[in-house]
């Protein structure tokens, strides 16, 4: 299991009309930051999101459903992925995006503990 924690939430990262959170690590620029949830690693280990795995926001728990083509490279080089808390359609399609259920976007706030398994 992977753990981060949440360092910083730019302005406008969490929207009621868009079901998504845009993750980084800490390297994102200033301008990403504005609309991303920053996470710091506490563990440097590798680890592939995979169809079937778990992502949680302290207690709250979503099954991943689909992983984009370029998401885990990304995930691996800058701690950047969108997750995606809305049904897969092939229009909708992120190369990198993990899609996940439910479709409720979480509670996140400095400090939240995000895990990936």
């Amino acid at each position: 299991m992977k753990k981060s924690v949440v360092t910083h939430i730019g302005e406008e990262a969490i929207s009621v009309k868009d079901p998504l959170i845009i993750l980084f690590d800490n390297s994102a620029t200033e301008a990403l930051k504005a609309v991303s949830v920053i996470q710091e690693f506490e563990t440097k280990e590798e680890l592939e999101l995979i169809v079937g795995g778990k992502l949680l926001f302290d207690e709250q728990e979503y099954s991943i459903k689909q992983v984009g083509p370029i998401a885990n490279d990304n995930f691996k080089s800058m701690g950047h992925v969108t997750v995606f808390f809305k049904e897969i359609t092939e229009d909708d399609m992120s190369a990198n995006a993990v899609y996940v259920e439910p479709y409720i976007v979480p509670e996140i706030k400095k400090g939240t503990i995000i895990s990936y398994t």
